[in-house]
């Protein structure tokens, strides 16, 4: 059992071995513990450095590498400095044929030495880097790998700063049947200026290249990285690190692959002045051919300190993206974005740090499902005292799956005073959904929600809900898919606005949504069991708005467009009208518009009473005449309301079809009606308004 230790004068090694015998031989397990601990400086003195490697073939090992702190300033005389932290750079290689492996890897960078005086300098702050390497081609490999940025040097007695906190970078390589990664690694915390100077702001975080294979079994990836925090101060606060993070991933395996990447910048110091928090940013991206492929990210920006009510301290922004194509399998990627809230603004306006997200999925494997999902949440404004009224601070989402299965896009957007949710899908299977949600408070902006379903050259469905950010929290709800039970009026509660279309509905669901208005019902053959021919059911719609949260007059626009292709057996585009619901008075003004090829007006009408809106919407079947080949056509939803308990919706559903081809004959009819078909001539209406 070789065990190789490069390393400088303070290091220390045990090694376990443990052999369990039950009359023969029957497991052997070996654990070594290797650790180094750099000398602390002396007065004003540099800590010493730690860098070493350990190498050997032991089943479970832990390694641990510290940096000595950096000494302080000898006396309260101008001119004292302290000494500088020391570096810690670990690393342990291993190589192992079989069995469980473990391997623990930490390295903690020296605190910097406090500093004296105008012209004493604080000791910088000693850096940690981490790394594992570890080679278990029969086994199964766990690798556990930290590294902490030491603290920066403070300053007293002065007008000088403080020093920054130590950066912290952590690396990995894992070859083995199947290979597990937890990496880790913060920044140091600023050094604290104690009296008239600038505290230090918070230490860096890297990611060194991340390797993993395996010649078929699961790779799982975990990685955190942390900025420092700024350090508070009388005079002037530290800022939290900032974190930009481009994952440089290569997993390679036949197998599953799970990777988590998150990223939280570093948050500001508090005190007079106060510090900034640091932006979050991070972004994932992988392409592989493997079992599945499971991605997620996530971005959380770092608060700003607290200064006092007149200090204005703007929130960080947060940004994640992540992308994901697997040529072998099921993808399902994941992408999360918080901005930070301000701090401060009794005397002055305040703004929220933006938020975004994206997540694209693609998988071109025959029937491979594939999962999108964004959720971007945008910084508020905080105050003290009376506050001022928040600007500026939005959030955007943005969840795109694509393949050649069932695909599910779901983007969630949460801001004040401007919200965007967009989920585009293109699913190659029987079905998908494609949802967003848009969430925006405040005195101004909107919430916008977009979602979007193709089915290729067949029907591409866009729904589209927008309303005014209120002072409490405006709701928008798009839903567009194919071949998906329906969503009904009922799921617009909760929501100021709403637009629900739903794709190429069975031939159940269409029936249960007809089956109380016979006017539209006699319209369509949905079952082939009617005097015919049959109906290519196209698609059923909610849209619905109202129900602000103030008694302020608001219009919420709810749409979809639909592209569709008919190209056999074609015959009328039918609408027909089902069922409006409502509360109080339902609205002060309604408008609805439907459109043909974009620009082609057949229908538009507007509504002052709920009486004449109740009598169009219900069980009414608008004939929009003949149809072939490329086609679009647009709903549009305009309500206008002032009570807060006002709300309208309406139900419609579409379909190429013929009038009255969903009348059933009576038993009597069917000989006469088969002797004179070919002369029969099919009744066509036309109702406009």
């Amino acid at each position: 059992m070789p065990n190789h230790l490069r390393a400088g004068a303070l290091a220390t090694a045990s090694v376990v071995a443990a052999i369990i015998l039950n009359g023969s031989f029957t497991s052997a397990t070996w654990a070594a513990t290797t650790s180094q601990t750099g000398a602390n400086g002396g007065p004003g003195q540099p800590g010493q450095d730690v860098n070493f490697t350990v190498t050997n073939s032991d089943s479970s090992n832990t390694v641990t590498g510290t940096g000595g702190n950096g000494g302080n300033f000898v006396s309260p005389t101008a001119g004292q400095s302290g000494g500088k932290g020391g570096d810690a750079k670990v690393s342990d290689n291993e190589t192992f044929l079989g069995g469980i492996y473990s391997d623990q890897v930490t390295a903690t960078g020296g605190n910097g030495g406090q500093g004296f005086g105008p012209t004493g300098t604080p000791g910088a702050a000693g850096s940690a880097q981490a790394n594992a390497d570890v080679t278990a081609p029969n086994g199964s490999a766990t690798l556990t790998v930290s590294a902490h940025g030491g603290t920066g040097g403070g300053e007293t007695g002065g007008s000088g700063s403080a020093v920054n906190g130590g950066t912290a970078t952590v690396s990995a390589t894992g070859i083995a049947a199947n290979v597990t990664m937890n990496l880790t690694a913060t920044g140091g915390a600023g050094g604290q200026d104690d009296t008239s100077g600038t505290s230090g702001d918070g230490g860096g975080v890297a990611l060194g290249p991340i390797i993993a294979g395996s010649s078929g079994g699961a790779i799982n990836i975990t990685m955190s990285l942390t900025g420092g925090n700024g350090a508070g101060g009388p005079s002037a606060s530290g800022n939290g690190a900032p974190v930009q993070i481009t994952s440089n991933i290569s997993a390679t395996t036949s197998g599953p692959i799970h990777v988590v990447q998150n990223v939280t910048g570093g948050s500001g110091g508090s005190g007079t002045g106060g510090g900034t928090g640091g932006a979050g940013a991070s972004t994932l991206s992988l392409s592989q051919n493997c079992a599945s492929l499971t991605l997620s990210t996530s971005a959380i920006a770092g608060t700003p300190g607290v200064a006092g009510s007149a200090t204005v301290l703007n929130g960080a922004t947060g940004t994640a993206w992540t992308t994901g194509n697997n040529l072998g399998g099921p993808v399902n990627v994941s992408a999360s974005a918080h901005g930070s809230d301000g701090t401060g603004g009794a005397t002055a306006t305040t703004v929220g740090g933006d938020a975004t997200s994206n997540a694209t999925g693609t998988s071109s494997f025959a029937g491979a499902g594939v999962t999108a999902t964004a959720d971007a949440t945008a910084g508020f404004h905080s105050s003290f005292g009376s506050g001022q009224p928040s600007v500026g601070a939005n959030a955007s989402a943005t969840a795109s799956g694509s393949g050649l299965g069932n695909t599910v896009s779901l983007a969630t957007a949460t801001a004040s005073p401007g919200a965007l949710a967009s989920a585009p899908g293109t699913p190659g299977g029987p079905s998908g959904i494609a949802l967003a949600i848009s969430r925006a408070r405040g005195t101004s902006g909107t919430a916008t929600a977009i979602g979007n379903i193709s089915a290729g050259e067949h029907e591409t469905i866009t729904t589209s809900a927008s309303g005014p950010s209120l002072a409490l929290t405006t709701s928008a709800q798009s839903w567009a898919a194919l071949r998906r039970a329906p969503r009904s009026a009922s799921q617009l509660s909760g929501y100021q606005v709403g637009a629900f279309n739903d794709g190429l509905p069975s031939s159940s669901d269409a029936a249960s949504a007809v089956s109380n208005s016979p006017n539209v019902k006699k319209d369509f053959d949905i079952n082939n069991n009617a005097f015919g021919p049959p109906s290519t059911m196209l698609g059923i719609v909610t849209l619905g708005g109202g129900s602000s949260s103030d008694d302020t007059q608001h219009t919420w626009t709810a749409s979809t467009t639909i592209n569709f292709n008919l190209t056999l057996d074609p015959q009328d585009l039918i609408v027909g009208l089902l069922n409006p619901t409502s509360s109080g008075n339902g609205f002060d003004s309604l408008t609805f518009t439907i459109t043909r090829d974009g620009s082609t007006v057949l229908q538009r009408v507007t509504f002052n009473s709920i009486v004449v809106a109740n009598a169009y919407f219900t069980d009414d079947p608008i004939d929009l005449g003949p149809i072939s080949g490329l086609t679009s056509l647009k709903f549009d939803f305009a309500l206008t309301s002032t009570n807060p308990n006002d709300s309208y919706a309406t139900t419609l559903i579409y379909g190429d079809a013929t009038p009255d081809a969903g009348v059933v004959p009576e038993p009597a009819a069917i000989m006469s009606l088969t002797m004179c078909a070919s002369g029969l001539s099919m009744r066509r209406r036309r109702r406009s308004m």
